[in-house]
């Protein structure tokens, strides 16, 4: 039996004008959406300028490129420390972007590079302390020193004069094209000149970092060579801008300007990071950080748990005092991440990201600080180890006035639905201490708060 079987019909094509018109209203559903989408809720930027670097980077080309959420102000209200994009008050038609600070009603006030809030110093949340740590040293900024070192026929461990002009940063790069093979073992030579041992016989240095003998009795420690932490600009690389002789108006032009070696101020609030790998079971790290008014040591125990410990040695300004932490013990033959910090008149220590101790120490009387030498430093006794990825790093210098005197504080009174803002490249930010109509952004002047950098790809990140 056989089965005869018919070819179906094709399906009728609709007429040419029906599927424009259906193309038509899918693009034009998709444009409103798109359209309602960047008015209320999310809207992207360019950021042009270099105000808040090394947070965003700003290029009139290639600036960061950022989202804005512009919906949640309207169900929270602006918190301290975001940064938030806002109508400028004084030409409604640019917008800026800048760190929020000051909330309405508030009295802020700048002194030595921190910010008040009503008469008590500003401890930035931890988020945002990240994200504003400035890079000092590390094997990064190393190779940037020898390199301008090398062209200016010194050799690697002597240092430049004070007075000494950085090259055309074209001339530094012809010359790390024609070494980079050679990067590491310039770095390693340069390594020890920056961070100076107290006993030569004990450190030696690596490709990787520095190296120490088990010692015993004192600690073999190593110290950062300079006398003081200066708050130097940032290029968009990570690099110290190079020391300009000639100030000038630097807020809109597209090469930062900066500020002579003379005008710069001291920081005292310091990061030190490394990675600690020790060779035995037994013995102690200490890592020291000094300011201007006191010293602080940081001791943590290899091989068996101990109680972290740091002690703030005894001051003009009150008696020593220690500060137990919980029990830890390093691991032999483990690397292990530690950051010590002294920022915002407090003590932070932490292990593996994991904070052990956190003590807020009695605020300055305001008044002139004597510029003492700092102390930037670590080591270790009872045992050998590895350091590596040792970074120095600064908090955020905030100027009260870019042509005042240093250390006399400025003072801004808030009213009410009024916000302070002040950019994180504080030598190069147009913000609230310099608008001819006064320091306040209106709220209705906010547009929202900038949550991601999106472009660059190297460059994505959630803004903090």
């Amino acid at each position: 039996m056989s089965e005869e079987t018919s070819a179906k019909p094709a399906p009728k094509q609709p007429p040419p004008h029906q599927v424009v018109r259906e193309w038509g209203e899918s693009l034009g559903i998709a444009l409103v959406l798109a359209l309602i989408l960047r008015h209320f809720v999310v809207e992207a930027f360019k950021i042009p300028t270099k105000s808040m670097e090394p947070t965003l980077i700003g290029d009139q080309a290639s600036g960061d490129k950022i989202l804005v959420s512009k919906f949640i102000y309207d169900f929270s209200d602006p918190k301290r420390g975001d940064v938030v994009v806002f109508k400028y008050p004084e030409d409604p038609y640019k917008n800026y972007i800048k760190r929020l600070i000051g909330l309405p009603g508030e009295e802020i006030k700048i002194w030595l590079g921190d910010v008040y809030v009503n008469g008590k110093i500003w401890r930035k949340d931890r988020s945002v302390q990240r994200a504003l740590w400035m890079p000092v040293m590390s094997d990064h900024l190393l190779w940037d020193e020898v390199s301008g070192l090398a062209i200016r026929q010194l050799g690697p461990t002597e240092r430049l004069p004070d007075e000494v002009v950085t090259p055309l940063q074209e001339d530094i790069q012809n010359w790390q094209r024609q070494n980079y093979s050679s990067r590491t073992e310039l770095v390693s030579k340069r390594r020890l000149s920056v961070w100076q041992p107290n006993d030569d016989q004990e450190w030696t240095t690596t490709p990787k970092g520095l190296t120490v003998k088990p010692a015993q009795g004192e600690p073999s420690m190593v110290h950062y060579y300079e006398r003081r932490v200066f708050d130097r600009v940032l290029r968009a690389t990570g690099d110290l801008m190079p020391f300009m002789r000639d100030g000038g108006d630097a807020y809109e032009y597209p090469v930062t300007i900066m500020r002579s070696p003379r005008d710069l101020n001291p920081v005292d609030d310091l990061s030190l990071r490394f990675h600690v790998t020790p060779s035995s079971g037994s013995g102690e790290v200490k890592i020291v950080l000094g300011d201007s008014r006191r010293r602080i040591v940081a001791t943590i125990a290899v091989g068996q748990p101990a109680p972290v410990k740091v002690l703030i040695e005894r001051t003009g300004e009150s008696e020593s005092k220690e500060v137990p932490g919980d029990p830890f013990g390093l691991p032999k033959g483990k690397s292990t991440k530690i950051a010590f910090q002294n920022v915002d008149d407090s003590i932070i220590l932490e292990i593996n990201r994991k904070r052990f101790i956190y003590h807020e120490y009695p605020q300055a009387v305001q008044g002139r600080i004597p510029r003492n030498r700092i102390e930037a430093g670590f080591g270790i006794k009872g045992t050998g180890a590895e350091f590596t990825q040792i970074r120095l790093e600064r908090d955020i210098y905030y100027l009260a006035d870019l042509y005042g005197p240093d250390g006399i504080p400025q003072k801004w009174q808030l009213s009410d639905r009024q916000y302070f803002v002040l950019g994180d490249n504080s030598p190069n930010s147009k913000d609230s201490r310099l608008w001819e109509t006064g320091p306040a952004v209106p709220a209705e002047n906010l547009i929202g708060e900038a949550f991601m950098v999106f472009w660059p790809p190297k460059r994505m990140r959630v803004i903090r």
